[in-house]
């Protein structure tokens, strides 16, 4: 299953706590500018939006790397390996959520790793803004919203069909009633016939 950071920015009352938490695993101190998320702040606080690494299936900032220094695992997520990092900056310009920077210490690239599975963030994270899920999740929630989308299609189609056959029935009734009344008709013009012999 792979492992990714969802978030719920509803949730989210921009305290930076989740920011502290990912600094100090990383950088041994609390400084939010030296995490590896984000927090926007928009329309004068009223919501706060974090922003994590996606670990894209399809990374541009490994796509780009010209050193080769990132490596996707199998279980989906994106690293970095300092040792082939030779600090160019490429892929922090190619991060479309700008989570990639050169780290003023190494002065090598550096981002979310997830925390080997189990990221910090999230565990800090006192609102639930931030919540560990799995790709899987996802398939699962997909596949049963489409299970549910066929359901009531075929309710739908039912009610179609017992409604064709109700209009059916009805039709079927009324050309009866119609035949009964020429029949009584009938039976009345041949009594009149007879009487009148």
């Amino acid at each position: 299953m792979t492992p990714f950071i969802k978030t719920n920015f509803d949730l989210c009352t921009g305290c930076s706590i989740c920011q502290l938490a990912c600094s100090m695993v990383h950088k041994m101190g609390f400084n939010p500018r030296s995490s590896h998320l984000l927090i926007h702040h928009k329309r004068e606080n009223l919501y706060h939006m974090p922003v994590v690494c996606n670990h894209c299936k399809n990374p541009y900032c490994m796509n780009v790397c010209p050193a080769k220094a990132y490596e996707k695992l199998n279980n989906g997520t994106v690293v970095i390996d300092p040792q082939k990092c030779v600090g160019c900056g490429i892929c922090v310009k190619y991060c479309p959520e700008g989570l990639v920077h050169i780290s003023f210490e190494t002065k090598k690239a550096v981002k979310c790793d997830m925390c080997q599975g189990y990221p910090e963030c999230v565990k800090a994270c006192p609102t639930g803004a931030l919540e560990l899920a799995f790709l899987k999740d996802k398939v699962v929630a997909a596949e049963q919203k489409v299970a549910a989308v066929e359901q009531i299609d075929a309710i739908q189609t039912s009610e179609a069909a017992l409604t064709d056959s109700e209009e059916a029935l009805i039709e079927s009734e009324r050309c009866m009633t119609q035949a009964d009344s020429t029949t009584t008709f009938l039976v009345k013009e041949k009594k009149r016939a007879e009487e009148e012999i």
